[in-house]
């Protein structure tokens, strides 16, 4: 267990963090200038069950969902984690997107990664999250597209979706959002995510864009600096066989599987890495191909022969490669034995009858044990860890609790979802099944949207958790060098306020930046906490890495 001289420790270094960015001379003005206008009282949330006393302002929208298509009844759920800081009306407004698609930026965001509170276990209470992005910025978690989390539609066909109305419904939201909340109108606003976000980010940049050009709204409105994005999926045919060279460099599959899967399965019209996380027990597994997109289900289930269907992408020359291509993909599923595809070296969420190895996992964390004073019982061997930094907070079951938590009437009622006090008619799901996403957006690249962005005046920064093996940093790297950009600043080593390697960067032409995370997986502000708050904390302060 921790010491309380190491809490002490990284009490006072994420104090000088979060202090590094205050205008002392500002902090007295900034304590009575918080207001808000009576639409936005009406969603706000003065207690969360477990959370104890809040020390921010916090809003949630059901009283007073934000619609974004009167005709078709559409509208999205939003919280609202204003900035904790001496100075909440100079912060930064950041508005964050879960990828999936069909996953809750909530569930995966304010509860479980960059938020200011994780469950714990069993969904009992919150436990605070001393990396929380709130301690610097005012912090939008938006479920989208409709029928995620609480976001809902009137009308059936909207859960038919792709990658252009979830962009003009994100935009809409916001211009709604300002309305509502019009003191963040002139606030330097950024755009964060992961994931499936490698989409969402770069369509929805075009979309702001093109409003500021189309008199939509004016910089004053919405004064958009760029995006923070982490893990992205954004050419699948380089992610793909990233992350197959991934698998293989890391010693999880075998040399056969892996020239076998490039040698035999088109990687332009599907991705194998989808199918590595389905029987891994991932998120989002495909089920169901439909005229209109694809649907993504929360699924244990073996693999199918359907998934392996020509129509699917798999094998080009008929099926004698289909048959090849199934082969080698089974053969090097097996090999992977259900690892955490997410995170290689952390472990995954074991069953009730796998209870005690699931908590010897868990601990493996932690500092505990050691002598008292002198070398002979422990006292050098315990100084000695006491003197590195604080190993990062990992619990596999985490998602599990977030739904627990989540579908609680208590909860609900809390942020403003369930006015009743009653249980829902369905549970509240972290990645929900209803959702049939475009097929085609999936498979598309975003390069075309990059050069549309690239040179604008706008500012990215792409990141990538180096232990990621669903979208790995190899991938990542690749198609940013198809880019084709000027290096402006070598590949270098950046430091968080440890004073450890946090990971290295390169920074190109036209405003792009890319940082490697270092022992983080493809959640980075969850599994490399304080090195993800340490970057967003010099991001979107217009400070170097």
């Amino acid at each position: 267990m921790r010491t309380l001289a190491l809490l002490a420790a990284l009490a006072v270094g994420a104090r000088a963090l979060i202090s590094d960015h205050i205008d002392q001379s500002i902090l007295v003005a900034s304590q009575n200038s918080n207001k808000h206008t009576s639409d936005a009282e009406q969603d706000r949330v003065t207690s969360l069950p477990g959370a104890g006393d809040l020390d921010f302002e916090l809003f949630a929208g059901q009283v007073m969902y934000i619609t974004v298509d009167e005709d078709a009844e559409r509208a999205l759920f939003y919280t609202l984690a204003e900035s904790s800081s001496p100075q909440p009306d100079k912060d930064p407004l950041v508005l964050f997107l879960n990828g999936g698609p069909g996953c809750s930026s909530i569930g995966g965001g304010f509860l479980s990664e960059l938020g200011p509170f994780y469950p714990t276990p069993e969904g009992v209470s919150l436990v605070k999250n001393d990396y929380a992005w709130n301690q610097l910025a005012n912090v939008v978690f938006l479920e989208s597209p409709a029928f995620v989390g609480w976001s809902y539609s009137n009308t059936s066909e909207d859960a038919v979706v792709g990658d252009e109305r979830t962009a003009k419904d994100t935009y809409e939201f916001l211009l709604r959002f300002l309305t509502r909340f019009p003191k963040y109108q002139d606030r330097p606003f950024w755009l964060a995510g992961e994931s499936y976000a490698g989409h969402y980010l770069p369509n929805l940049s075009v979309e702001i864009l093109d409003g500021l050009k189309n008199k939509k709204h004016d910089k004053d409105h919405l004064n958009f600096k760029g995006f923070l994005l982490g893990n992205p999926l954004t050419v699948p045919e380089i992610d793909s066989r990233g992350a197959l060279r991934f698998w293989y460099t890391h010693g999880i599959i075998s040399e056969d599987s892996y020239h076998g899967a490039l040698e035999n399965c088109d990687l332009t019209k599907h991705e194998p890495l989808k199918l590595f996380a389905e029987k891994a027990g991932a998120v989002a597994e495909l089920d169901e191909e439909t005229e209109e997109g694809t649907r993504f289900v929360r699924s244990n289930r073996k693999l199918s022969r359907e998934i392996f269907d020509a129509d699917h992408g798999i094998g080009s020359n008929g099926d004698d490669d289909r048959q090849k291509c199934e082969a080698y993909i089974i053969q090097a599923m097996d090999e992977m034995a259900g690892i955490n595809i997410y995170d290689i070296y952390a472990d995954v969420c074991l069953d009730e009858d796998q209870q005690i190895n699931k908590k010897q996992f868990s601990i493996s964390n932690n500092i505990s044990g050691g002598g008292g004073g002198g070398d002979a019982d422990g006292g050098a061997f315990l100084s000695f860890f006491l003197k590195q930094p604080p190993q990062p907070r990992y619990d596999p079951c985490i998602s599990n609790e977030v739904e627990i938590y989540m579908n609680r009437p208590d909860v609900q009622m809390a942020f403003n979802a369930n006015s009743s006090g009653h249980q829902q008619p369905g549970p509240w799901v972290t990645c929900t099944p209803r959702v049939e996403y475009s097929r085609k957006d999936v498979l598309t690249s975003m390069l075309p949207v990059y050069d549309q962005l690239l040179g604008s005046g706008l500012e990215f920064l792409v990141y990538s958790g180096d232990i990621d093996a669903i979208v790995p940093i190899i991938g990542t790297r690749r198609w940013i060098r198809k880019l084709g950009l000027e290096v402006e600043e070598k590949w270098r080593a950046w430091r968080s306020a440890t004073g450890q390697v946090a990971g290295w960067m390169v920074k190109y032409s036209e405003g792009l930046t890319f940082a490697s995370v270092r022992g983080a997986g493809h959640m980075v502000p969850y599994t490399q906490a304080e090195r993800a708050f340490h970057m967003f904390s010099k991001w979107v302060h217009g400070k170097p890495l």
